[in-house]
């Protein structure tokens, strides 16, 4: 039998010194390839044996005293949530009649928001700067005039963004830009009548007023009220027509700083529902002995009275029907609109803001000067003389 070969394997260690070894005492590794040696020195596979253990223990030294992350900022921890975004002004779709207007969207995210953007018609852009507010509340005031945009129906967005670059929009709405109106007298309620409102109506609704500015000051006489026959009218589309009207209360009281009524009243006068004249004129009533003098805006209007049970009179279909007529010039801040109602029972607003349409009630009152002569005025206070004995 052949004697098997004996191997050495040759290393240089040290200089020119070679040390041999039996092949049964070197230690095997499989993924290594051993090679002759070739040339002095060092063989590049006994290098590599050489340094292998080096390597590891290094690589074991680093990853267990070496330079480590920042707590918490491990790939499993990366910022994936988007922030959360909706409107605040305007909250739903609405008009304007002004130049420019502002805009508002609450913002707030999980790990913190970075800025939120505007868009006006798909552009953030307004001349050299982009609509973009970093600091809460997040506004931006948007000028058309400075956009370059017309007349017409604009779509309105905000996104929020946090600092991994998370991002989410708001609904989209629509943003109505109507010229200014160049008019904003209102003389007397003339032309089609478009319709009456109910109180109570579906809503709630207990006060609804005008205010009036007069030119100078002026003493309030009567307070003119146009309601339509109960009989012809709904307090809502599903309902059967009313059965009747109901006593009232007018009233009349200072604006106040706002502009809008202050409560309670200066003065008011409970007004049984037989006094009430339907479809043909106005009910005038009678409050000169109120001696209420205004040089400023002032508001006027009825209610139903507290005493009287205002559920019942939903269910027993009674109702004051107010009548009305679209404004086709009404001012260009919404907030000065002249028509106002108590909605359910809590805030003061105009008509254009609860209905979103120019709405103007049939009220409006006569006074008399301090020069003797008496008028009867509409919202804006507009003197219109009347021969005696009119109306």
């Amino acid at each position: 039998m052949r004697r098997p070969e004996k191997r050495e394997i040759h290393e240089h260690a040290y200089g020119d010194t070679e040390i041999s070894k039996p092949h049964s005492n070197v230690t095997s590794y499989s993924s290594i390839e051993i090679t002759e040696k070739t040339g002095g020195g060092m063989s590049s596979r006994k290098a590599i044996l050489f340094l292998l253990p080096l390597f590891l223990l290094t690589l074991l030294w680093w990853g267990c005293e070496g330079p480590q992350g920042p707590e918490g900022e491990g790939v499993g921890d990366l910022d994936t949530e988007p922030p959360r975004v909706s409107w605040v002004e305007p909250a739903k779709s609405d008009t304007t009649y002004a130049t420019t207007f502002e805009v508002e969207a609450t913002a707030s995210d999980n790990e913190g928001v970075a800025y939120v953007e505007f868009f006006l018609d798909g552009s953030s852009e307004m001349g050299d700067s982009s609509a973009i507010d970093s600091t809460a509340p997040y506004t931006w005031t948007w000028n058309f005039d400075s956009t370059g945009h017309g007349y017409g129906f604009y779509p309105i967005m905000a996104r929020a963004f946090d600092g991994a670059e998370n991002a989410a929009d708001t609904p989209t709405l629509l943003k109505h830009y109507l010229p200014v109106p160049t008019e904003r007298v209102l003389f007397y309620y003339e032309g089609e009548t478009l319709g009456a409102l109910t109180m109570p109506d579906e809503y709630g609704d207990r006060f609804w007023n005008v205010r009036f500015t007069p030119d100078e000051e002026c003493e309030l006489l009567e307070i003119q009220l146009e309601f339509r026959n109960p009989l012809e009218v709904k307090l809502t589309d599903e309902d059967a027509f009313l059965t009747g009207g109901t006593d009232f209360m007018v009233y009349a009281w200072s604006s106040s700083d706002n502009r809008l009524p202050v409560e309670p009243p200066l003065d008011s006068l409970y007004v049984e529902e037989t006094q009430a004249i339907y479809n043909d004129g106005f009910t005038v009533v009678d409050v000169s002995d109120w001696g209420l003098t205004f040089t400023d805006d002032f508001h006027a209007g009825f209610s139903i009275p507290s005493s009287i049970n205002y559920g019942q009179l939903v269910d027993d279909l009674r109702a004051m029907p107010i009548i009305f007529t679209l404004d086709d010039t009404p001012p260009a801040d919404s907030s000065a609109h002249r028509s106002v109602e108590k909605a359910n029972g809590e805030n003061w607003r105009t008509m254009l803001q609860s209905w979103k349409q120019p709405i103007d009630f049939h009220i409006r009152v006569k006074v008399r000067y301090s020069n003797g002569q008496t008028a009867t005025i509409a919202p804006t206070g507009s003197r219109v003389p009347l021969p005696d004995g009119e109306r």
